[in-house]
């Protein structure tokens, strides 16, 4: 329980802890095309965040990383955008912010990702592209830690 007093009112919020930043996340439903043209658009230097890393959390296929990365990050997949065996997918979210842009608009960030699998191997490689560097760098992170 968070309370505080602002101009002599008090207020009590009930908190659920912790906050992770994947809660502020909404999934968004993309068609293929739209996902490969939005994944064009984002491809200027320093927008993508790639990794290359273990299968920690169990077998690096898409029935495991799929669901896991819907209820766990929200990210919503786009099918038949890469057609390679069923070893890559394709998704889309929203970072929803409470900081308002200059037309008093609240700031949202789109995310895309990329999640290639090799399940010889047990490994990922995940590509993350948003608009904000520092938004596809803890994306990247936070799906590493569920993966």
């Amino acid at each position: 329980v968070l309370t505080f007093a602002i101009a002599g009112q008090r207020y009590q919020l009930k908190i659920a802890l912790p906050v992770v930043f994947t809660k502020f996340l909404e999934p968004v439903d993309l068609a293929p095309q739209v996902f490969v043209q939005r994944w064009a658009t984002l491809g200027a230097p320093g927008l993508e965040c790639m990794q290359t890393f273990a299968a920690a959390a169990g077998p690096a296929n898409a029935t495991f990383a799929q669901p896991r990365l819907e209820s766990l990050v929200n990210i919503a997949f786009a099918s038949g955008v890469d057609d390679n065996g069923g070893t890559i997918l394709s998704g889309a979210a929203a970072l929803r912010t409470g900081t308002e842009n200059a037309g008093g608009e609240k700031i949202s960030v789109g995310c895309l990702i990329r999640l290639e699998m090799n399940e010889a191997y047990r490994a990922y490689r995940l590509t993350v592209r948003t608009a904000v560097p520092r938004v596809s760098e803890s994306l990247a992170r936070a799906i590493q830690k569920v993966l």
